[in-house]
């Protein structure tokens, strides 16, 4: 049984999507076959498709359609991996200048090192 997530389109979600109402059926995330049918139904555009009722597209195209309609508009939450950083620094290979006559010559490549190494820091905390 389709929770709220899935009921269908809601006030809220018609005051926040009417710049995509507009937009044609292939911008949609689904399998081409899936564009295909609703395209061969008559439907043109998003805002047709998000008229529609989530159980209907569920039968006809299995859950995974209303389920990204839902989560299209904000009402479903979609599980993201986290990303973990490597255990140990390992700086890319930068071209250093082979001969520095100066030290301000040396200050872009250690800034630009100290910043990437302070970007990993922020990571692991």
């Amino acid at each position: 049984m389709p929770g709220p997530a899935c009921s269908g389109p809601s006030r809220a979600s018609a005051r926040f999507t009417p710049p995509i109402r507009d937009w044609p059926l292939q911008l949609l995330p689904f399998d081409p076959g899936v564009i295909d049918t609703l395209h061969s139904s008559g439907l043109r555009r998003i805002g047709e498709v998000l008229a529609l009722p989530h159980d209907a597209l569920g039968r006809r195209f299995g859950a995974q359609v209303p389920l990204t309609v839902s989560r299209l508009l904000g009402r479903a939450s979609e599980a993201w991996q986290s990303f973990e950083p490597p255990p140990v620094y390992t700086p890319p290979l930068r071209a250093a200048p082979a001969h520095a006559e100066t030290t301000e010559a040396l200050l872009f490549p250690l800034r630009k090192m100290l910043n990437d190494f302070a970007l990993y820091l922020r990571g692991r905390m």
